[in-house]
């Protein structure tokens, strides 16, 4: 609706392995709501994920929320329809926690 606040969603899925075991195995996920900063639109998530969201192409593999930069920037779209590895994703969060200290 006009004048509201754009937001996020974050649903969580309940599995055993998330909830520490089969006790609360009939827990309900979670579910996060993330609203846009408006006092500080360069620190706004939800501007950052309707961007990323505009570079991504159109068709890509399902669950793949990660993907893989293209190798040449040039167009509107900045990734391909690859997912990144896991691996690679773990590397590169080591790095950034890494040079955080």
């Amino acid at each position: 609706p006009l004048g509201e606040t754009p937001y996020l969603v974050y649903e969580e899925d309940v599995s055993k392995t998330n909830q520490s075991g089969l006790f609360h195995r009939k827990c309900e996920g979670k579910e996060v709501m993330h609203y846009a900063n408006l006092d500080n639109p360069q620190r706004c998530l939800v501007r950052l994920y309707k961007l990323y969201q505009l570079k991504c192409p159109t068709k890509r593999p399902d669950g793949a929320f990660y993907l893989k930069p293209v190798d040449k920037l040039g167009g509107d779209v900045w990734y391909t329809r690859q997912a990144i590895g896991h691996n690679t994703l773990l590397k590169t969060i080591n790095r950034m926690c890494t040079a955080a200290g």
